[in-house]
């Protein structure tokens, strides 16, 4: 059993997620839910392009007025969109879809994730871009009478990607070959560097087993 401390608080962009997710089922109510079709996004067939590209989209790159014209053009992939600008006082703004979030910060991509409809596992992940660099175990409950939680996380830092693994009840997380991807993550490399780039908050890939996050 491999034994790795961490903090319990959540990261700044963690939080974001879980309240993109929130946003997300409440923003708009349909007769029928939306179906996701990114399949994997091209994250490993690189169709129509690869990490840390999506659907043409790459933070760091992409403007946000060709971003927009991206996700209106597509409604068929971006379901569900909505749009804020309210921490424009910063230049940032957002869009929140099924599926998918993204933000902005000076008319520019600044990050983006996706949930893949087609399964893509750890060991399929591996195969495809080796070890990660570095890994961690992170919680995601966020009141105390929570049942607790946690996730897995893989850091690739050449293509400023985190690849985040299906939540699992207790401070142990158990990832084998065929553990499931959820959430993937590509950032610009300032947005980055605060998830996956500081080695105090992460560890070395050491293989499969059991990865315990232990209360300080």
């Amino acid at each position: 059993m491999k034994t790795i401390c961490f903090s319990q608080r959540l990261s700044i962009k963690m939080l974001l997620f879980l309240i993109f997710l929130i946003t997300l089922t409440g923003c708009k109510k349909t007769d029928e839910a939306p179906i996701n079709i990114f399949l994997d996004g091209g994250f490993l067939s690189k169709i129509p392009c690869g990490p840390p590209c999506f659907f043409q989209i790459t933070p760091g790159v992409t403007s946000q007025n060709d971003t927009m014209k991206i996700v209106q053009k597509s409604p068929d992939l971006f379901k569900e969109c909505v749009y804020s600008d309210k921490y424009s006082s910063k230049n940032e703004s957002w869009i929140s879809c099924a599926f998918f979030n993204l933000s902005f910060q000076d008319q520019m991509v600044k990050s983006l994730d996706y949930y893949p409809s087609s399964e893509i596992t750890s060991q399929q992940l591996i195969d495809s871009y080796g070890l990660p660099d570095s890994i961690s175990v992170r919680s995601t409950s966020l009141l105390p009478d929570e049942p607790f939680k946690v996730v897995m996380q893989f850091c690739y830092d050449q293509i400023n990607t985190t690849l985040l693994f299906t939540e699992q009840e207790g401070t142990t997380y158990k990832i084998d070959s065929k553990t499931p991807v959820q959430l993937i993550v590509y950032d610009d490399i300032d947005s980055y560097d605060p998830l996956c780039g500081s080695k105090k908050k992460t560890l070395k890939w050491v293989g499969y087993g059991e990865y315990v996050l232990i209360q300080p």
